[in-house]
């Protein structure tokens, strides 16, 4: 396959205004024009190369808001700190087709639909692991972890299997069983399906996968330093074209012919339709029931495995390739832990904590800092981050006393504390690692707040030395467990430094 170049005409801020698709040899063809932005924000429409307009409205706080053009169009609402609440078919998503709901710590608990049935509802513990998943889609019924651990080894009656790593190596889904093996690095190098390979995987060093054998038929692949897909060659040869991280057309060689089809991205750059110069919908990926991207695509032969930001769908596992993980959209989490381990939080193998409708993770480790956009500081959203930061530093100061003081008596250990459904609060451990969550939480809430309001938050109120603890329910009197002064001091230290910023 010969590759086509994207040539990115940029004003005098370097913004894109437009695109073209120059080919080896031949004319160059419009893949993008009259791109317009918001004042120092985001892309406000664009012209496709098919002629379809494509219009982007945000809220004060550059939240998108609208997105119309003739191949998919999105209304939502949001709350204040930017979660989806609905959708609709108008501004405002008034009326609703469908509502979304979410716990206290924003994870997405339930879906409803315009008459009010529900769709999905999922619960989880306290550390992020899914502990139930009812209605609609894959992989419902409770959920079971092997204790102690987050490694999901079953979802209602199909049962799963996991290596020392904690990588999924089998699952038992629909009357199939699938099996994975892994190389030293814990990436998926092989896939079977009742014992027979349907998949094999190579990696450069980048954890970029460079080649795919699905089923006896060869595919490779090229990206760009973000790790954007920009080809792919063999049963499909394509050239893919972004505009910075919104996907916006396919170059098809085929039988030494070329054909550019117009790709439309939602509001986190996931494709959700494709049409061909004419305007003809080839390929549609649907919003509405599909949070976690379970439904497959809809198209008239038209194959497109580009699914959520960094992911390509394989079709012989139904999974989901994310750079450095695979991600399994019945069950909402990745089937290989966190590479830094709990240093990237409590729940080891959770997608973009358990919001897949405000956050994405295009290289599989964590979710991306991608809406630093400004925002009002007297603004809406601005005061609710304040808030959660005052509440996030009296939470720590909480916890700290609670730790030096131990006033429950608790036991460092204790039995079931940990693993799903165990209770953070019965163990010296669990409180640690609540500290060392909202630590974590604190730190990104700042470093929001500074890079999108423009300051330093308020301070947090004076702590109280006489105020007595509240998350143990018994007097202070009892001494501290050994081996929660090493927290307390690391907890002392860490709120310091940010009550000083």
């Amino acid at each position: 396959m010969a590759d086509f170049v994207g040539i990115r005409t940029r004003d005098s801020n370097g913004r894109i205004q437009a695109i073209t698709a120059m080919p080896p040899h031949g004319t160059a063809s419009t893949v993008v024009s009259n791109v317009s932005y918001q004042p120092f924000g985001p892309v406000s429409g664009y012209t496709l190369g098919n002629g379809q307009q494509v219009t982007r409205a945000y809220d004060a706080n550059y939240r998108l808001t609208d997105l119309t053009s003739p191949a998919f169009t999105l209304h939502v609402a949001r709350d204040a700190m930017g979660n989806i609440t609905a959708i609709g078919n108008a501004p405002g998503a008034t009326p609703a087709t469908e509502t979304y709901t979410y716990d206290p710590l924003y994870r997405l608990t339930q879906i409803t639909e315009a008459d009010g049935s529900t769709l999905e509802s999922v619960t989880y513990n306290q550390t992020g692991d899914r502990l139930s998943k009812t209605g609609s889609g894959l992989a419902t019924g409770n959920y079971g972890y092997n204790p102690n651990t987050h490694q999901l080894i079953a979802t209602g009656n199909a049962a799963r299997s996991v290596d020392a790593n904690g990588n999924t190596t089998a699952v038992r889904q629909a009357g199939s069983v699938y099996g994975f093996g892994y190389n030293d690095r814990n990436r998926m190098a092989v896939a079977q399906l009742a014992g027979n390979t349907v998949g094999s995987y190579t990696y450069n060093a980048l954890n970029q996968r460079v080649q795919k054998v699905a089923n006896g038929v060869s595919q490779r692949f090229s990206y760009n330093e973000a790790s954007q897909m920009l080809a792919e060659y063999g049963a499909t040869n394509r050239d893919y074209i972004w505009m910075d991280g919104i996907p916006v057309a396919n170059v098809d060689v085929a039988n030494g012919s070329a054909s550019i089809s117009y790709v439309t991205a939602d509001q986190l750059g996931t494709p959700r339709a494709i049409a061909d110069s004419a305007g003809s919908t080839l390929w549609q990926f649907a919003y509405h029931g599909n949070p976690w991207g379970e439904m497959q695509p809809t198209s008239n032969g038209y194959v497109y495995n580009l699914h959520f930001p960094g992911q390509y769908l394989d079709t012989e596992t139904g999974l989901n390739y994310n750079v450095n993980r695979d991600f399994d959209s019945g069950t909402g989490r990745y089937l290989q832990s966190d590479l830094i381990g709990l240093k990237g939080g409590l729940s080891t193998f959770s997608y973009v904590g358990a919001n897949p409708l405000a956050d994405i993770d295009p290289l599989g480790l964590s979710k991306a800092d991608w809406k630093n956009r400004p925002m009002d500081p007297n603004g809406e959203g601005c005061i609710n981050l304040a808030k959660r930061i005052q509440n996030l530093k009296a939470e720590i100061q909480r916890q700290i006393e609670n730790l030096a003081n131990n006033p429950g008596n608790l036991a460092y250990y204790a039995p079931g504390f940990s693993g799903p459904g165990g209770a953070l609060k019965d163990s010296v451990w669990g409180h640690e690692q609540l500290l060392f969550k909202y630590q974590n939480d604190l730190a990104n809430a700042i470093k929001q707040y500074n890079d999108r309001c423009g300051g330093r938050p308020p301070d947090c109120p004076t702590s109280n030395p006489n105020q007595s603890p509240d998350a143990f329910p018994l007097p202070p009197t009892a001494p501290a467990a050994e081996g929660s002064g090493e927290a307390v001091e690391e907890g002392v230290e860490l709120l310091n430094t940010l009550l000083a910023e």
